[in-house]
């Protein structure tokens, strides 16, 4: 009986194990994917063919402009020849769909009139400055009145 139970709970762990394997297969693909124009340097390392010299010269070129796709790379980027290309691509080495990196917001709403840059309303007049006393959030005190005493 022992040995029975003992055999059940090696085939649940051998099932488990390879469940696990085949896990991690499928998504070894989608996790070594690596953008051309977001990588950093060290992430262009991982891809099979790029050392440090090379990504080094990858990150320069996408500084003048992104590239639109892998021949667009292999145009300007010395070292990078058909057979090294080949490779960097069968490593997951990709450029974004429109080669262009996504614009990032960087304010909410509608931008500010040109002249609030500045301090200036869209008049060009400078905003009338308040007194403090006018920007307090406690209401004005009326004429004759005390104000509340604070409570205990």
């Amino acid at each position: 009986m022992k040995g029975v139970a003992a055999m059940r709970v090696i085939a649940a762990a051998a099932r488990r194990a390879i469940a696990a394997a085949a896990l991690v297969l499928a998504c070894a693909g989608t996790a070594l994917a690596v953008d051309a124009n977001t990588a950093t340097q060290d992430e262009l390392q991982t891809i099979r063919g790029v050392g440090p010299a090379l990504s080094a010269r990858i990150v320069e070129a996408r500084r003048a402009r992104p590239f639109t796709d892998l021949e667009d790379l292999k145009a300007r980027v010395r070292g990078v020849g058909d057979a090294n290309l080949r490779r960097m691509r069968e490593a997951g080495l990709r450029v974004g769909p429109s080669g262009r990196v996504a614009a990032v917001p960087t304010f909410i709403g509608q931008p500010a009139a040109d002249g609030a840059r500045h301090g200036r309303s869209a008049s060009g007049k400078s905003p009338a400055r308040k007194s403090p006393a006018a920007t307090s959030l406690a209401p004005p005190a009326s004429a004759g009145q005390l104000p509340a005493a604070p409570r205990p």
